[in-house]
C-alpha cells in the first residue's frame, strides 16, 4: 500500500496522516473516486483517469468541498507511481471536508492518494448470484432533492456496505438495490447494464440517485461504436427476468454477467459478455461520451 499526500508527497503508510477531528472519520464529510492502473511495457496505464478526476470534481461540489486541481491530483498520483513496482492496483483519491475545529493550518481539507495492489484481495467471480433489496425509496426521490446527495461518490458507504453484507452472509454474491414502486437501480458497488429487445439499457441518473458509473459510460461508448442501440431507462425488479442478459459494472467487477437473482436464472448473454470486457478496458475521449 502506497500513501500519497497532495502537497507532501509519498509518506509512511503506517503514519498518521488524519487529525481525531477529521470530518470524514466523525460524520463520512468527504468524496472519492477510484480507478485501476496497470504496469504496461510502455509504463503504468491508469484507466480513464480523465473521467474520475471529473467525477471527483462533481462529487465535491456537490458537498461544498473545494476540491484541488486535477494537476495537483496527478503529481500526487505520479509520486506514488514512482515508487510502485506491481502489476495491477487501485488507485483511490480520497478528499475530506477538513478538521471540525477551524485551525490556522492552510491544509484544512486532507487530500490523498491511496494505491493498493490487487493481488491478494478477494476476486470477484465470473458470474455472480444477486438478491433484490429495497433501498426503501420511489425511483424518483432525488428530484428537487440536491441534499439527498444522488450521484455523489460520499465517503458514506455505510448503508452499501451494510446490504451488501446482509446478502452475502445469506449465500449470495451482491445485492441489486431496488427502488419501492417495482424498479432496479444498481448494486452497493457497481452500475446495472441489461440487453432486452435487441438494445442495450443503463439505469437513468434522472431523478434516481445512481452513480455516474466510469465503467458505464466506457461500455457504452465502446457499444455505441460498433452500433449498438443504448438506452437510458428503468428495469423494472420483474422485467429483469426476461431480459436477455444483465450485468453489474464497475472498475473491480468489469463486466460481470449476473446469472441468478434471488434463486431464479437469468438468461446470460456470452458474446456481450466478452465484447464488454474489451470495450471497458479501450481509452475513449470525452467526446465518445456524447
Amino acid at each position: 500500500m502506497i500513501i500519497s499526500v497532495l502537497g507532501t508527497g509519498v509518506v509512511d503508510s503506517n503514519a498518521p496522516i488524519a487529525t481525531a477531528d477529521d470530518l470524514a472519520l466523525t460524520r463520512g464529510e468527504g468524496v472519492f473516486d477510484s480507478t485501476v492502473v496497470y504496469r504496461q511495457v510502455t509504463g503504468p496505464r491508469i484507466l480513464h483517469l480523465d473521467w474520475h478526476l471529473a467525477r471527483l470534481e462533481r462529487s465535491a461540489q456537490g458537498m461544498g468541498i473545494e476540491c484541488p486541481s486535477r494537476d495537483a491530483w496527478r503529481r500526487a498520483i505520479d509520486d506514488a507511481l514512482d515508487v510502485w513496482h506491481g502489476h495491477n492496483a487501485v488507485i483511490r483519491l480520497i478528499l475530506s471536508r477538513g478538521r471540525e475545529v477551524v485551525t490556522d493550518d492552510p491544509a484544512q481539507h486532507l487530500a490523498y492518494v491511496l494505491l493498493s495492489d490487487i493481488k491478494g484481495k478477494r476476486a470477484h467471480p465470473a458470474q455472480i448470484r444477486v438478491t433484490q433489496l429495497s433501498i426503501g425509496r420511489p425511483h424518483d426521490a432525488f428530484v428537487d432533492a440536491p441534499w439527498l446527495l444522488g450521484g455523489v461518490k460520499t465517503l458514506s458507504y455505510a448503508t452499501n456496505m451494510s446490504a451488501f453484507r446482509y446478502a452475502t452472509a445469506r449465500g449470495f454474491d451482491d445485492v441489486l438495490f431496488t427502488t419501492t414502486d417495482g424498479y432496479c437501480l444498481e448494486a452497493p458497488r457497481a452500475g446495472l447494464i441489461w440487453a432486452k429487445d435487441g438494445r442495450l439499457g443503463t439505469t437513468s441518473r434522472e431523478g434516481t440517485g445512481v452513480l455516474d458509473s466510469m465503467t458505464v459510460r466506457a461500455a457504452v461508448a465502446g457499444a455505441r461504436s460498433e452500433g449498438f442501440e443504448v438506452v437510458d431507462g428503468l428495469l423494472g425488479a420483474e422485467e429483469i427476468f426476461s431480459a436477455d442478459g444483465a450485468w453489474l459494472v464497475s472498475v473491480s467487477y468489469g463486466c460481470t454477467p449476473i446469472i441468478e437473482v434471488d434463486g431464479r436464472p437469468l438468461s446470460v448473454h456470452e458474446h456481450l459478455t466478452q465484447r464488454m470486457a474489451v470495450w471497458t478496458k479501450q481509452p475513449y475521449n470525452d467526446d465518445a461520451l456524447d
